[in-house]
């Protein structure tokens, strides 16, 4: 099985159950792995739990702070819910096949966009990232603009 977690600021993973158990990471870290929907603090998850229930027993505090980690980016922060948006669209397949078809200079524009985007996602920078989406869109309906109408120029030459 292998783990996820989710500190300062980025993914990182996986580990498997022993590295996991080494890193001895907080249990209000987000983990996540397969058969969990969310992210989910370390001392909650059920894999990842055991880990910390020898530390925590008799707390009756441990669950009056317990925090889901959703991925959808519409769900209002409440409840102690924290929410991760989704990396938006980088339209990398858009912009490799018009590349190859009709406009590259707007095609390589497209995919260092697209670099940059995933990037800033990594990095955290959600705005920047759905912002720099948009921009892509832009380029690509610009590039296909363009395109479609150097076609009759073309054939005339």
């Amino acid at each position: 099985m292998k783990i996820w977690i989710y500190s300062n600021g980025r993914q990182q993973g996986p580990y498997s159950y022993d590295q996991f158990a080494a890193l001895r990471v907080d249990g209000s870290t987000p983990v996540w792995y397969d058969g969990l929907p969310q992210w989910t603090r370390a001392d909650l998850a059920p894999l990842t739990a055991p880990l910390y229930s020898a530390a925590s027993a008799g707390d009756s505090t441990r669950f009056a702070d317990r925090q889901t980690y959703v991925a959808d980016p519409n769900v209002a922060v409440a409840n102690n819910v924290t929410s991760q948006p989704v990396c938006p669209p980088t339209y990398l397949f858009w912009s490799i096949f018009i590349t190859c078809c009709c406009c590259q200079p707007g095609g390589i524009a497209g995919i260092i966009m697209a670099i940059v985007a995933r990037s800033r996602y990594a990095g955290g920078d959600y705005r920047g990232a759905r912002r720099m989406s948009e921009y892509i869109q832009w380029v690509l309906i610009i590039s296909i603009v363009l395109g479609l109408m150097s076609i009759p120029f073309a054939l005339l030459f």
